[in-house]
Parts: C-alpha cells; sequence; structure tokens
C-alpha cells in the first residue's frame, strides 16, 4: 500500500483520471454490490484480452443477483492474496468455481462462491457497448479459454510488440 505523510493513499492520480488504489477499489465494490447496487469501474490489465481490454468499463451486478454458469465472466477476491480479478468461469469443481483468464496459461483454481463478488453483465469500450464474450457463445469461450488456446498467439504478438518497441 502507498502511503503519504504516514497515511494511506486511497487513491492516485495519472493523467487527469483520478483512480482508486486497489485496496480501495475492492473496499468501494464491496460496499456498492453489499447493497444490491451494480458497480462499474475501468478495468486494468491484461489477462482477459481480447474480451476485456486495457481501459474497458464494467458493470458488475451483485452475487445476490446473479447465477453464475460456465462462461460468464465474473469479479472475485482470489483466496490468497485478497486482490480483486475478473476472469471467466472455466467449470464447476466441487462446489467451487474454477477460473481463468482468456490470456492467461493457467487457471485461478478454485474460488469459493463466498469470493465471487457479482457477474459482469456489460462491457463498454470507448463509450460504446460490447456484447461480445457476454452472450450464448460464452460457453464456447469457457471451453476455448479452458484450452489455453486464445494464450499462445497473444503471448507471441506481445514478444513482438516488445522487441519491435526496443528497436525504436
Amino acid at each position: 500500500m502507498k502511503y503519504e505523510n504516514n497515511r494511506p493513499l486511497l487513491y492516485h492520480r495519472k493523467e487527469s483520471e483520478l483512480s482508486l488504489s486497489p485496496e480501495a477499489l475492492l473496499s468501494v465494490a464491496h460496499a456498492v454490490l453489499a447493497r444490491g447496487m451494480d458497480f462499474r469501474f475501468r478495468v486494468r490489465g491484461f489477462s482477459m484480452l481480447p474480451f476485456l481490454r486495457e481501459g474497458d468499463v464494467v458493470t458488475i451486478c451483485p452475487a445476490e443477483r446473479s447465477r453464475f454458469l460456465t462462461g460468464d465472466i465474473v469479479a472475485a477476491v482470489h483466496p490468497q492474496d485478497g486482490k480483486l480479478f475478473i476472469h471467466r468461469i472455466v467449470r464447476v469443481q466441487g462446489g467451487c468455481f474454477v477460473m481463468k483468464g482468456d490470456n492467461c496459461p493457467s487457471e485461478d483454481g478454485q474460488i469459493p462462491c463466498e469470493n465471487i463478488l457479482g457477474k459482469v453483465t456489460r462491457v463498454e469500450r470507448k463509450g460504446r457497448r460490447i456484447i461480445l464474450g457476454l452472450g450464448w457463445e460464452r460457453f464456447a469461450l469457457a471451453f476455448i479459454s479452458r484450452s489455453s488456446f486464445f494464450y499462445p498467439p497473444f503471448l507471441l504478438a506481445r514478444r513482438i510488440v516488445s522487441f519491435l518497441k526496443g528497436k525504436r
């Protein structure tokens, strides 16, 4: 956690945007979702490429109002490190959800039901609604994600981009 004048920072400034720290974002998400309200925030990271991109705005519907199925994209708190993450449910195993980022090489392990905050019900990119990955095709995408089909092409693309950036 970052500190300023011996007090924890709840946010940090990035260009002209005011962002909450990961810890504060999780606290606010818990508070909003616990009241039965939808929660919107901007995604950071690349683990759900190509369906969620850095900067997309997602809307999370509270877990109490959701029924989770294989293929759903959900927000959860990881049981080991306590961090908020958004990944796809690839299967249900032993009463827990097995989740995986579409652009990740391995699964997150078993995530207990109580760690699920809610389901992603809306994605906005540059002000436009994105529907791919949230409809009926999510079942096929869960199968593809489980087989790590997405990961190798994006890993190769990242290496090529990194290499080309290094040449400049």
